[in-house]
């Protein structure tokens, strides 16, 4: 076996050395280990005292659509206070340019350390409406002329949740001619929701989730208020009503008895009504659809008339009434096995039944078409009578139901017979 040997001194020189070599070693391995602990726990301290962004410009430019967008920026501002791992909080004020009139101020909060945890509030006034025509277009279907926006906001986001106050008021607002039927009816809804000075003022909150993408968060805006629009196209009424001070139920239907014709002074308000709502709105169309139950209605003429024929007369207390025909009825009968309807039906003319339902319906429509005529040099205000077919005709008395909508997307009611008008 081969083994070293070496002088004393040389023996104490190499000692020497191994013992460097095992202290150096030692503390190599130290620092090592503390240059890999500090790694993991190592912080980074930032400071900003202030950030100032002062005449940013931005052109948009999509050509993604079937109409070039472009859209200017300018005057962009942007300020932060200072911000530090003390307190994270990023306070962000924002003003701009919109195009040629529009302003936009704005002021965001986000934590820094949980990004997803931040506040908006902002406010934008005079946004041209016209400018974003493209996407009316694609959207609705309406060329948007003109209109000027005022939208004012505050939103938080927590926890991977938006909620979002937000205050739209809309003046002068002008659609087109719709192109083509796609989207909510947002030129009806936009003329239920004006008010007497003809100002659209909305109040939406919107609230969610916020999703992977901002694309997410454009698509719960949309669905919130294109679901706003088909509400409010779905109930005219309600907001007519608010606007032109009525009750909704005085516009909705112009109702009859059975044997009543008599244009009361109540009905010539409706027609008022209906006449004003006219004048307030060129593009509006109204159409009034006469709705009765035919079968209930020949029960009741034929009741009148077998109440003539056998000489009983209607009194203040109709179930006395109604009692006499009865026995009378029965009697001429022989059979008490029929109701009342039914077996005046069966002594009745059906001829003169006939008569009498057409005379009433006649009655009815012209003393409606005579008022509005002699209210207005024209009115495009039009009467129709329902298909015997027609579901709303089932158990009701005699009716005009009012029908609205716009001119260019008016949808008629199917079951109408156009050639009574």
């Amino acid at each position: 076996m081969y083994k070293s040997c070496h002088a004393p001194e040389e023996q104490d020189s190499v000692q020497q050395e191994e013992e460097l070599v095992a202290e150096n070693g030692s503390r190599y391995e130290e620092i090592e280990e503390d240059s890999i602990s500090n790694d993991t726990t190592q912080q980074f301290y930032v400071s900003i005292n202030t950030f100032l962004l002062e005449k940013g410009k931005i052109d948009v430019v999509d050509r993604t659509h079937e109409k070039l967008f472009e859209y200017d920026i300018s005057d962009i501002l942007v300020s932060a206070d200072s911000v530090s791992n003390d307190d994270p909080t990023l306070d962000v004020d924002i003003s701009m340019n919109l195009s040629d009139r529009g302003k936009m101020v704005s002021d965001i909060l986000v934590d820094l350390v949980n990004p997803g945890e931040m506040s908006m509030n902002f406010t934008i006034s005079s946004l041209m409406l016209e400018d974003f025509d493209v996407f009316s277009r694609e959207a609705t279907g309406y060329p948007l002329l003109y209109g000027d926006m005022y939208l004012k906001s505050e939103t938080v986001v927590h926890n991977d949740s938006i909620k979002s106050q937000n205050e739209i008021v809309i003046n002068n607002i002008k659609f087109g001619r719709r192109q083509q039927m796609i989207g909510p009816p947002v030129k009806f809804a936009m003329f239920l929701l004006k008010d007497k000075d003809k100002v659209v003022n909305i109040e939406m909150p919107i609230e969610g989730p916020v999703g992977e993408s901002g694309s997410e968060i454009g698509k719960m805006i949309w669905d919130t208020f294109s679901g706003l629009l088909v509400k409010v196209a779905s109930t005219p009424f309600k907001f007519i009503g608010a606007v032109l001070n009525v009750f909704d139920t005085d516009i909705k239907r112009i109702k009859y008895d059975y044997m009543d014709t008599t244009l009361t002074a109540h009905r010539q308000k409706q027609l008022d009504v209906l006449l004003k709502l006219e004048d307030h709105e060129e593009e509006l169309k109204i159409d009034l659809i006469y709705y009765k139950d035919s079968l209930l209605e020949r029960q009741e003429i034929a009741k009148y008339l077998v109440a003539e024929q056998l000489g009983v007369k209607e009194k203040k207390n109709y179930d006395k009434y109604e009692k006499r025909l009865r026995k009378r009825v029965e009697r001429q009968l022989k059979s008490d096995t029929l109701s009342l309807e039914e077996a005046c039906l069966r002594l009745a003319d059906r001829e003169s039944v006939d008569e009498m339902s057409a005379m009433l319906d006649s009655a009815r429509f012209q003393s409606l078409r005579n008022y509005l005529v002699s209210q207005r040099d024209t009115t495009e205000i039009h009467l129709y009578m329902s298909k015997i077919s027609a579901p709303n005709n089932e158990e009701r008395k005699p009716r005009f139901e009012v029908k609205l909508g716009m001119k260019d997307d008016f949808i008629e009611e199917k079951y109408i017979n156009k050639g009574k008008d």
